[in-house]
């Protein structure tokens, strides 16, 4: 059928987001403990667990911005789309939908406040993993975080 596509449902699309959001923390790790000494510290405290701090808080973080450019692009879906994905998100980790809930306000607090996304995005993570206020050190990375969660999700709705 030449010129046909079939929208995706909502559920569909949540799945492919979920899936997406969990990759990103894997593919950009090695990137940000190579270039930022800080945060391989971090990752090097006893307490510190790839999966359970990085994977989570980064997945987290790609799960609301995943909601946030998807209500953007399509308002009309949002709903829809939103409950579809809290409930394979609830079914991936039921800590994670409150996560979100928080990042998606820190992140508006942030922005209206006058900080960029990208440092917004990053300061969230950090200030989770370390579980306080990050360093300057640490805090150096946060736009570098943000940009490739940010660059990393940017059109996976329109696909």
């Amino acid at each position: 059928m030449f010129g046909w596509s079939r929208k995706k449902s909502c559920s569909e699309e949540a799945k492919r987001l979920l899936q997406l959001s969990q990759t990103i923390p894997v593919t950009c790790t090695t990137t940000i403990l190579d270039t930022f000494p800080a945060i391989a510290n971090l990752f090097r405290r006893p307490e510190f667990s790839v999966e359970q701090h990085w994977d989570f808080f980064v997945t987290s973080v790609c799960l609301g911005m995943g909601l946030f450019l998807y209500g953007r692009d399509r308002p009309n879906d949002l709903r829809p789309f939103a409950t579809a994905l809290l409930a394979q998100v609830a079914n991936w980790n039921c800590q994670a939908v409150s996560a979100i809930d928080d990042f998606q306000k820190f992140v508006n607090r942030n922005t209206e406040s006058g900080f960029d996304l990208e440092t917004s995005v990053g300061s969230w993570i950090l200030w989770n993993l370390k579980g306080d206020t990050p360093s300057e050190q640490e805090i150096a990375a946060a736009g570098a975080i943000g940009t490739l969660i940010v660059n990393g999700l940017h059109s996976w709705h329109k696909s």
